[in-house]
């Protein structure tokens, strides 16, 4: 539960919600933030899908994808829409800051530290406090 807690912390601080237009897709990528706000992460997994399904080039919908599978405890699907969401857009610090958290918990430090230092470098708000945080030792 602790890992839970610290994983939705980290990673859900620096959502942004979705602006409000008839988009379709913005439509369900804000109904998908909404339902990770509410705690209902079964229905945010389906709005993410949803907003996959008419944008599969949809950055905030993997990442925000990868954060619902992440607070759901199944990092390696998580790890694979972050690795998305790069391949997407590789100028993503909350992509590499995402990854990195998702790589600590799959206890693959040294990768992990090195995404949060590339989020770090790139940016990324309070990223080497993170580093800090996670990496030192």
């Amino acid at each position: 539960m602790k890992k839970i807690i610290l994983f939705s912390i980290i990673i859900l601080l620096p959502i942004i919600s979705c602006s409000n237009n008839n988009n379709k897709n913005e439509e369900y990528l804000e109904l998908g933030y909404e339902s990770i706000v509410s705690g209902d992460y079964n229905a945010a997994l389906n709005y993410f899908n949803q907003a996959l399904e008419i944008d599969p080039q949809s950055v905030e919908a993997y990442n925000n994808r990868g954060v619902v599978l992440g607070i759901m405890g199944d990092y390696s699907s998580a790890l694979a829409d972050f690795n998305r969401s790069i391949q997407i857009d590789p100028d993503n610090a909350e992509a590499y800051k995402s990854r990195g958290i998702t790589k600590l918990y799959l206890e693959q430090k040294g990768a992990g530290c090195k995404d949060l230092n590339q989020a770090a470098r790139m940016g990324y708000p309070n990223g080497f406090d993170l580093v800090n945080e996670f990496c030192a030792k």
